[in-house]
C-alpha cells in the first residue's frame, strides 16, 4: 500500500494522461510527469524492448534532471501500457525494464487481469486495467487491479459502451 499512498502524495493533481496510441511520447510522459500527473508510454507503438528502453531512459534522465534543479517540485509516476500479449517470459522481461526505470504503473488493456495484477504487483507496481463495460470493471476488481481505466463510449475511438458520467460513478 506505500506505493499507492506515495502515489495519492505526490499528485498535483489526479489526472492520468492516457497511454494513447501513437499520440504518447517521451515529450509528453515528460512534461505529465514534471507537471505532477501521471504520464505514459505505450509499449504498442515500439518496435521491440530496445526501443521501449530508450524510451524510459529519455524519461527517466529528464526526470532526473528536473528533480535535480526543482527538488521543491512534485514529480508524477510514470506508467506504461503494456499489452500482455507476449509470452509469460517476455511479458516478465517488460516488467523487469520498467522497474529499472522507475515505472510505478503498468497498464493492461487486455488479458486476464487475475494473472496480471499479481505478476505486476511482484515486480512493485501499481497494476491498472482497461474496462470497456462494468462486467470487465467487476472483474478487473475482483483480481486485485490496483486501478480501474474506465473506457468509456466516445473514449478516443475505444470500445466504451456507457457515458463516463454513468460508467465511473459505478
Amino acid at each position: 500500500m506505500a506505493l499507492a499512498e506515495a502515489l495519492r502524495r505526490d499528485l498535483t493533481l489526479p489526472a492520468f494522461a492516457a497511454p494513447m496510441f501513437l499520440v504518447s511520447g517521451t515529450d509528453l510522459a515528460i512534461e505529465c510527469c514534471r507537471a505532477g500527473i501521471i504520464g505514459s508510454l505505450t509499449r504498442n507503438h515500439c518496435r521491440d524492448i530496445e526501443e521501449l528502453g530508450e524510451q524510459l531512459r529519455t524519461v527517466r534522465d529528464a526526470l532526473d534532471r528536473h528533480a535535480e534543479t526543482l527538488p521543491e517540485r512534485s514529480i508524477g509516476p510514470l506508467s506504461v501500457n503494456i499489452s500482455p500479449t507476449f509470452s509469460q517470459e517476455e511479458f516478465r522481461e517488460h516488467l523487469d525494464l520498467c522497474r529499472r526505470h522507475g515505472v510505478a504503473i503498468i497498464v493492461t488493456s487486455v488479458g486476464d487481469p487475475t494473472v496480471n495484477a499479481p505478476l505486476v504487483q511482484e515486480y512493485g507496481m501499481l497494476h491498472f486495467h482497461d474496462a470497456t463495460t462494468l462486467r470487465f470493471a467487476e472483474k478487473a476488481a475482483a483480481a486485485g487491479a490496483d486501478g480501474i481505466v474506465c473506457i468509456g463510449a466516445g473514449g478516443g475511438g475505444h470500445a466504451g459502451m456507457i457515458s463516463h458520467f454513468a460508467f465511473v460513478p459505478k
